[in-house]
């Protein structure tokens, strides 16, 4: 089961997340304008405010940060953790 948690860490927005194979991820967005960028998990997972949903994350920063691409994130996150293919 992938978990996916939205984040107010230190005043920017961050996604823990969780994927199949249990080892959590976090990435946030450090500068408005910036990419995602990885950071350390165990920090935004121990100091971070919860936000309920993706669209709160994005609500609660669109101000300061404009406008967040969530789902590209969590698509790219999803694939982190996908199984490699076979052949």
């Amino acid at each position: 089961m992938r978990l996916f948690l939205f984040c107010n860490w230190d005043g920017r927005p961050a996604i823990l997340f969780s994927p199949v194979s249990g080892t959590l991820v976090a990435v946030a967005k450090l500068d408005r304008g910036a990419d995602w960028s990885e950071v350390d998990a165990f920090d935004v997972s121990n100091t971070a405010v919860l936000r309920a949903s993706a669209e709160e994350l994005k609500a609660g920063f669109a101000r300061s940060f404009g406008s967040l691409d969530v789902p590209s994130t969590l698509n790219m996150l999803a694939s982190l953790s996908a199984p490699a293919a076979t052949e």
